[in-house]
């Protein structure tokens, strides 16, 4: 119950979400999401606070990913994981995440 939802595909990928490691976290203004990608998948993310437009989060790339996703809004805030094989096609989605900014 409280792991993230994330999709069979995140792990068919071969991705290991290291942090956060809940369905719901808490972070101040930003949020990191780490993930393992042995597989050098294309990876994207992107934030949504509760009623608002969804931003795109600052992604590195590598066998570890890093997503810094900016918390603009009070509380709660959807983080969306979106994977590909290849780097320019269609991302799916692949997980989601909850974070409140406090």
């Amino acid at each position: 119950m409280r792991a993230p939802a994330l999709d069979p595909n995140f792990f068919a990928y071969g991705l290991r979400l290291v942090s956060p490691d809940r369905a719901e976290s808490d972070a101040h203004g930003e949020v990191v999401v780490t993930i393992d990608n042995p597989r050098d998948v294309s990876l994207m993310a992107s934030v949504r606070p509760d009623g608002a437009a969804s931003a795109s989060c600052a992604m590195t790339r590598g066998p570890v990913v890093t997503a810094r996703c900016p918390l603009t809004g009070n509380d709660l805030h959807e983080v969306v994981i979106f994977a590909a094989e290849q780097r320019f096609t269609t991302h799916w989605s692949v997980g989601t995440l909850k974070v409140h900014n406090r």
